[in-house]
């Protein structure tokens, strides 16, 4: 819910990217309401090996754990590839829900 309201604001008035996990094979994604204002919508895939490296890098280079868990190279590569366009980036981690 609160990430709907998030992007119905900003969408008003910004160009709005939402990067999001791909839902799991065989789940049903869930469709945005339909009384959001258009915005762009990329899912990116949660690759398992990624976590277990980054649980090793953080312990290697001191990193959050938090950081170290959702860590994924190719969210960080579109991250940064969409960052000059961006007047704000907003980050909600799923544990916030």
């Amino acid at each position: 819910m609160r990430a709907h309201q998030l992007l119905a604001a900003l969408a008003g008035e910004h160009r709005v990217t939402l990067l999001a996990p791909q839902p799991p094979a065989g789940s049903a994604a869930a469709a945005p309401p339909a009384d959001l204002p258009p915005f762009r919508h990329e899912t990116y895939r949660v690759r398992r090996g990624a976590v277990a490296a980054g649980l090793a890098r953080s312990a290697v280079a001191g990193l959050p754990l938090q950081a170290a868990l959702f860590h994924q190279p190719h969210l960080a590569r579109r991250l940064r590839e969409l960052a000059p366009q961006a007047d704000r980036v907003v980050l909600q981690l799923v544990r916030l829900a």
